[in-house]
């Protein structure tokens, strides 16, 4: 059968436009979180993407003074020595537990 290929789905409907920068609307998810939970966790990988979660929830757990942040490692044994060291620093941290 032969035809249009399938499209994905847009994440915004269609014509909406967004007029917030990903910067912003990630701090407003992450406060989201805080208003709705408790109990706050960032896992942390030691690679790039969760730094910067890591460190915008930082921010907002400050903000609202509910640190140490809860930051959750796994180590699954193949990971480079030099992301080892990073997350021995972060866990030395006090703002983090």
């Amino acid at each position: 059968m032969t035809g249009a290929p399938a499209r994905k789905p847009s994440l915004l409907k269609k014509g909406v436009t967004v007029d917030k920068d990903v910067l912003t609307l990630a701090r407003e998810r992450i406060a989201h979180v805080f208003d709705l939970h408790d109990h706050v966790a960032v896992s942390l990988s030691g690679g790039k993407d969760s730094t910067v979660i890591l460190n915008l929830t930082l921010d907002e757990a400050r903000r609202r003074g509910r640190l140490p942040l809860r930051v959750v490692f796994f180590d699954e044994e193949c990971i480079y020595s030099e992301n080892i060291n990073y997350i021995r620093r972060v866990a030395q941290n006090p703002d983090v537990a």
